[in-house]
């Protein structure tokens, strides 16, 4: 299914490239733009150089940027590097070059040209949280990628955006020469339609990403005949549940809630806990799983559907996916449970199908009340556009009133420091208080804006991209888990100098981290300080960089008005 429908949509986007090109040829003639449609085909050129070096160029960048090491296949565990040799073999492909980043932060990707000179790479984090099936399934699903010719399909797919632009540069050109008057209304309307095509293809394609990502989800669980491990598998690399022995916040404390141990929920056990289960194998393929279930009023809730529950319910997470190139995790694992009804295999997470009524203290939410933190959230991300266009409209009735065509820059940095002001309140709101990494990624009414003031203490495992020497990032788990901790300097070479020069001698540290848990497309922490078991207290100050500069942008404007009145 998702192999007809992404080639389907490939195909009706080049046709309508075709239809336009030829409308545009058909109004205007070539000789006008011949400069634009050289410079079209030579981008669409450099594309495709790029297509055939990029694998080459990937290889020394991984080398030498991410510590990456390149070994044979025979050189992996011996559960991978057979079930890698059979899945080639079966289709009478040279074996993939295998990467290895020497990087806890968990992560696999494949990049090539065709199947004969794919590589795949993982991390060495991804190697020690993962169950054998589980890493069986993670490579199945990079060999999707390999076997469905990804690499070529997303590369056609990406050249439409590119093609649909220069045609309504073409167009645009057409409208501003002389020699086409004639049809001058129909080239503008082209244009116009044209444009609207290509900002539209450019979320078609990432759709087509997404679709590309089900089909080799599907791939990996059919050539696994367990998609539970994939599902698993996504769990632990995209929010970060871990740990067995994981107790909430609530229950140290000594509150009265259970949670279900997220660890467990994966069907990770050690030899004592699996003897007391009463069902010890549902199949050759899946472990047992503890039948343990909380109840928060009259509903059950899975441990692990909390977590899903943002990607599922909340109206950001359908916004951001439109500029993911990936499917939100929870709509992955979704798709993946259906595959196990249609195969009659066992599935061990229990997907949300509806929001719970009641309020236990970790699920903060109220059937309906999603819509309403969404549309407060709007607000204040945009408040600095919003308030800068209302200065805008009343810098113009001002300057008119008083003659005076500056002010209308004045009041719109004005009214832009204004909207930040505000939304710096409402983004670094509320009071901190300890949590457990579980207990933040529980949280449902999150967003980039909407924050979780938190206090938490783990250990720092890895970088926050696997093995990039510059990223200045990292990635703390405690027991019940781990998470993205992002750290901002406010300036980009500040950041590189700090993922340089600091992160390297944070990594393997006990730490507690003061910041705001969010979410995004994934979970994130951002810290503003960082203290580390040997004492060094490391501070982010980006929050006060951006109020200083919002303020500094309203007294700017003041200037710019005083100007203009006195007429200096």
């Amino acid at each position: 299914m998702f192999a007809f429908l992404s080639s389907s949509i490939l195909l009706i986007l080049y046709f309508v490239v075709f239809i336009l090109s030829s409308t545009l040829l058909y109004l205007s003639g070539l000789e006008g733009g011949f400069a634009l449609s050289i410079s079209m085909l030579i981008t669409i050129g450099f594309i495709m150089l790029q297509f055939f070096l990029s694998p080459f160029i990937y290889d020394l960048m991984l080398r030498f940027m991410y510590r990456c090491n390149f070994v044979t296949v025979d050189e992996l565990p011996s559960y991978l590097s057979e079930y890698i040799k059979k899945l080639f073999s079966e289709r009478n492909v040279k074996f993939p070059r295998i990467g290895i980043i020497e990087d806890m932060t968990p992560t696999a990707f494949t990049y090539g040209n065709f199947p004969s000179n794919a590589r795949i790479v993982i991390s060495r984090g991804l190697l020690e949280i993962m169950d054998e099936e589980e890493a069986k399934a993670v490579i199945a699903h990079e060999c999707g990628h390999i076997f469905h010719y990804d690499f070529v399909f997303m590369t056609l797919a990406a050249m439409i955006p590119v093609i649909l632009y220069y045609v309504y540069r073409i167009a645009m050109h057409f409208v501003r020469s002389s020699s086409s008057r004639r049809n001058g209304g129909a080239i503008v309307i082209l244009a116009i339609v044209t444009y609207i095509i290509y900002i539209i293809s450019e979320y078609v394609i990432l759709y087509l990403s997404r679709l590309r990502e089900y089909y080799a989800d599907s791939f990996a669980a059919y050539s696994t005949m367990n998609p539970n491990a994939l599902a698993t598998a996504l769990v632990k690399v995209g929010y970060g549940l871990l740990n067995f022995g994981a107790r909430s916040s609530e229950q140290e404390d000594g509150g009265n809630q259970f949670y279900r141990s997220p660890f467990r929920v994966l069907g990770l056990m050690d030899y004592k806990q699996a003897k007391n289960v009463s069902l010890a194998v549902l199949n050759s393929n899946v472990a047992a799983i503890e039948a343990v279930v909380e109840n928060v009023g009259n509903r059950v809730i899975d441990a692990i559907g909390k977590v899903m529950l943002w990607d599922l319910f909340n109206p950001w997470a359908s916004i951001l996916e439109l500029s993911s190139t990936h499917p939100l995790i929870a709509k992955r694992i979704r798709n993946l449970s259906r595959i196990a009804k249609e195969l009659g295999l066992p599935f061990s997470i229990q997907v949300p199908t509806y929001l719970p009524k009641e309020d236990d203290g970790s699920v903060d939410i109220v059937p309906g009340s999603l819509w309403d933190e969404f549309l407060i959230d709007l607000f204040f991300q945009y408040a600095p556009l919003n308030f800068t266009l209302i200065a805008f409209v009343g810098g113009i009735l001002f300057s008119a009133f008083l003659s005076s065509p500056t002010a209308t820059v004045g009041f719109m940095l004005m009214g832009f420091s204004v909207g930040s002001v505000m939304k710096w309140i409402f983004t670094y709101k509320g009071s901190f208080k300890e949590c457990k990494i579980f207990d933040l990624l529980s949280k449902t009414k999150v967003s980039m804006v909407r924050s979780v003031p938190a206090i938490i203490r783990g250990k720092i495992v890895g970088r926050g991209v696997a093995g990039y020497i510059l990223s200045e990032d990292v990635l703390l788990q405690d027991d019940t888990g781990f998470i993205y901790v992002d750290y901002r300097t406010g300036i980009s070479w500040g950041d590189l100098a700090y993922g340089y020069f600091i992160t390297s001698g944070l990594i393997g540290k006990d730490a507690v981290m003061k910041g705001y848990f969010r979410r995004a497309l994934f979970p994130y922490f951002e810290v503003i300080e960082i203290v580390t078991e040997d004492g060094k207290t490391h501070r982010s100050y980006f929050r006060y960089l951006w109020l200083g500069l919002s303020i500094l942008a309203f007294f700017i404007g003041m200037f710019i008005i005083f100007i203009g009145i006195v007429g200096i």
